[in-house]
């Protein structure tokens, strides 16, 4: 058993925001920016004048304004007490690479606390700007003191080690409960107790690889490489979605077939200015001219050489990549002039196309099934216009695929392609399936089939197995990498169990 004491984070600069932001909110790195930009824009909060509540929000710094720290240490005196106040002042500086012309992001008042301004601002707005003013609050208070618990439990011939803590005093979690939420409280116990078996559940433990990227990560991976400024961090991972290079399922960000043959052609004909390192020198360069060290035209010169070097070989090499890429399915022949299909790279992703391109210009959407291409419209044959009665046929669209009748443009009647998870909806009376979709920012959720008749949804995705603990036909992947989980989502239940899915 040991005390420690836990420290306040930093104050909030552009990325540390946005990490935080997704992480606790749910936000995007766009959605946190145009939120904050609202804030700092300014608001009525009821004297009849709009004002700006943050300061502003684009910023790599962690500075904080003598006059603002005053009042933040004053305020935390008289609302929570001296003993809450950290005896000396915190103060933060710019790192060296930092530009350091604006301070950090915080309230403009910290007397405006959150709830004496939630009737004026929207949910959103109030979340972030709670985030905001806690984080900056916190960070003059004192540090929380936490009993580092270390249980060891003798069973037969064997020993069952728990750790865990127990808050002796709260200190700055007093503002920030989701950092609290953090420490797995173990209750009080004495050497010699006897404690009763409860449940055994074995768990099997193999190498995994590492998590795939959130919004939050990667943003933190850019700032830590040297990629970007707090300006550029949310329009950067808006391109990579707006193109479709990657999706989103919940907040996870996942490569699509684009994504990985565009990476595969850049940095296969690019080899060393798609180099983390090259980017780096660049925004290196750039503040060198600002500073008025470095003359523009002699780096730019310099810049279009390497480019124009590159280009020379760079679409031969893209070529060969493509092909490499691209494969013949010889199973499955075109039906309008009889060529065997292939696998061919587009704007909306993989499709199969005729192989006696450009004679021949038919294309064909497909899925993989068990390793085997299978055709679309092979899968959805069966499937009837429910206007009309016509066999509907798959379409592509700005979207992606859906299914549109065969009779247009007599009937304009179409449905979307949705892909089943084949758990039944839970819902009582409902006989739907809970189907993947997507929200109009493409971001995965799962909802009942039978919609709009039916609106149960959730953002997790349902596995189907039964809960041993309620009986509740499915359970749902929470969690990220090697800390995925299947979780029971009935109330009260709070069965989790390791996760061994993709």
């Amino acid at each position: 058993m040991r005390t420690e004491k836990r420290n306040p984070p930093r104050p909030f600069i552009t990325s540390t925001l946005q990490q935080a932001a997704n992480n606790i909110l749910g936000f995007s790195s766009r959605k946190t920016m145009s939120v904050a930009q609202r804030l700092y824009e300014g608001k009525d909060i009821g004297g009849g004048e709009v004002v700006g509540l943050i300061t502003y929000m684009r910023t790599d710094s962690p500075r904080i304004a003598e006059e603002a720290i005053s009042n933040i240490r004053w305020y935390i005196d008289n609302e929570y007490g001296e003993k809450y106040l950290h005896k000396e002042v915190r103060r933060y500086r710019a790192g060296r690479e930092a530009q350091d012309a604006h301070e950090a992001i915080r309230p403009t008042s910290v007397n405006r606390t959150p709830d004496s301004i939630k009737k004026y601002i929207s949910r959103d707005e109030y979340n972030l700007y709670k985030l905001i003013w806690s984080r900056t609050v916190a960070v003059q208070m004192a540090p929380a003191q936490v009993k580092r618990l270390t249980v060891e439990i003798e069973a037969g011939d064997g020993l069952f080690k728990a750790t865990g803590a127990k808050i002796i005093f709260d200190g700055f979690f007093k503002v920030m409960p989701e950092t609290r939420s953090e420490e797995r409280e173990l209750p009080d116990m004495k050497e010699g107790d006897i404690v009763a078996l409860k449940k055994i559940e074995a768990k099997q433990h193999s190498t995994q690889p590492p998590p795939r990227y959130t919004e939050a990560s990667l943003v933190r991976k850019m700032q830590e490489v040297g990629i970007g400024r707090p300006s550029t961090y949310a329009p950067t991972i808006s391109v990579l979605l707006n193109r479709k290079y990657v999706t989103q399922e919940g907040r996870t960000l996942i490569p699509t077939d684009t994504g990985e043959l565009v990476a595969d052609m850049l940095v296969g004909s690019f080899k060393d200015i798609f180099k983390v390192k090259y980017t780096a020198r660049m925004e290196e360069e750039l503040d060198l001219i600002e500073e008025g060290k470095e003359n523009w035209r002699d780096v730019l010169s310099k810049f279009n050489n390497e480019l124009n070097r590159y280009l020379k070989g760079a679409e031969k090499r893209m070529e060969k990549i493509k092909k490499e890429k691209e494969v013949i399915v010889d199973y499955i022949k075109c039906d309008k002039c009889g060529s065997p299909m292939m696998i061919k790279y587009g704007k909306g992703g993989r499709f199969l196309g005729c192989s006696a391109y450009p004679n021949c210009k038919n294309q064909k959407p497909f899925k993989e099934e068990n390793g085997k291409i299978v055709l679309l419209e092979e899968l959805y044959k069966d499937e009837r216009c429910d206007e009309c009665g016509a066999q509907m046929v798959v379409k592509g669209g700005r979207f992606g695929i859906f299914l549109a009748c065969s009779r247009y443009p007599e009937c304009k009647f179409t449905k979307s392609i949705y892909y089943d998870t084949g758990v039944k909806c839970p819902r009582e009376g409902c006989d739907g399936t809970l189907v993947e979709k997507k929200t109009k920012k493409r971001r995965t959720f799962y909802g009942c089939s039978n919609y709009p008749d039916c609106d149960y949804a959730l953002w997790q995705k349902p596995v189907k197995a039964e809960c041993p603990k309620c009986g509740a036909k499915f359970l749902v992947v929470k969690g990220r990498g090697s800390n995925k989980r299947l979780v029971c989502v009935t109330e009260g239940c709070g069965y989790e169990t390791e996760y061994n899915g993709e």
